[in-house]
């Protein structure tokens, strides 16, 4: 409860619960629809799958590399800001997935989420561990994770009853219209571009009073 009070008394902190929760929800319904969608409709084969969700894998490793130097250049806020908006035509790009040559779309577009994700996670990740007191972050870090992944079978069960509802291809819609939705917040928040953290692992939190009254 110390740690849920915390992340919610706090503007910033409160964004990327809610936002995370709302990302992990829609992930639970991209577990749902990306067999059904690539290997049911498209008829990929299991090489072939294998080969096409590795793609993420590989953007996510790209995305750990560059992160350090993304963050010390424009800093944690920009750096959230900037992926989330890179991420927000990269959804829509997955939804056009089809086949032939739109079968592409897929990997591309999700090699190139995943490289972005992982830069947004990496800043937003050393950017509550810089601002919390130490005596907090342990309750902090387990309350955010509570908000997040307990949202996934959450996702996971709505995704199995739309899919009982809809076409495989609409609940593709779904799932990359809703992860658009989730990263809308680090775009349309303006305390988030204006985020700093000091080197030396001070807590100098400029944004967040804005973040606040926002």
């Amino acid at each position: 409860m110390e740690g849920l009070r915390y992340v919610f008394g706090h503007p910033i902190l409160r964004l990327i619960g809610l936002a995370g929760a709302v990302n992990m929800f829609v992930s639970g319904i991209w577990v749902i629809v990306r067999p059904l969608y690539l290997v049911g409709e498209l008829g990929v084969g299991a090489a072939g799958y294998g080969l096409m969700i590795s793609g993420a894998g590989v953007g996510g490793l790209l995305g750990a590399l560059l992160a350090p130097r993304v963050i010390a250049r424009f800093g944690h806020g920009l750096t959230m800001c900037g992926a989330a908006v890179l991420m927000l035509p990269l959804f829509v790009l997955v939804a056009f997935t089809g086949p032939g040559w739109r079968l592409g779309l897929y990997p591309i577009g999700m090699g190139f989420i995943f490289l972005v994700a992982v830069m947004l996670d990496v800043a937003q990740g050393s950017y509550r561990q810089a601002i919390c007191p130490e005596a907090l972050r342990g309750r902090m870090n387990a309350s955010l994770r509570f908000l997040m992944w307990g949202s996934l079978p959450l996702g996971g069960v709505v995704g199995g009853l739309l899919g009982e509802v809809v076409t495989v291809h609409q609940l593709l819609w779904i799932s990359c219209l809703g992860s658009v939705a989730a990263h809308l917040p680090f775009v349309l928040v303006r305390a988030v571009r204006k985020l700093t953290v000091t080197g030396d692992g001070g807590r100098v939190d400029s944004g967040a009073e804005e973040g606040s009254r926002a």
